[in-house]
């Protein structure tokens, strides 16, 4: 990353007929490398009301950051190590 906080970033939103809500969306590309939309849950694209959303806004639909503040060793996160 090029050191823009995390609000700041841009992730596209799109309507999934799938999912009957407003998603997060993934790229995907075409035989011919033309890129696509498609839903992070069910993976059906994404051909409507597709939009720009900043990183705040991002927990307003479900979803949020997950950062691991482990300490790097293999037993870390496992409890084995004073940080977990």
């Amino acid at each position: 990353m090029d050191g823009t906080p995390f609000e700041q970033l841009d992730f596209t939103l799109g309507w999934c007929e799938g999912c009957g809500r407003e998603v997060l969306t993934h790229a995907d590309y075409s035989a011919d490398g033309i890129e696509r939309r498609c839903c992070v849950h069910c993976d059906l694209l994404i051909e409507a009301g597709l939009r720009p959303a900043p990183g705040n806004e991002l927990a307003a639909h479900g979803y949020e950051l997950v950062e691991f503040l482990g300490c790097g060793k293999s037993p870390c996160g496992g409890r084995g190590c004073g940080r977990s």
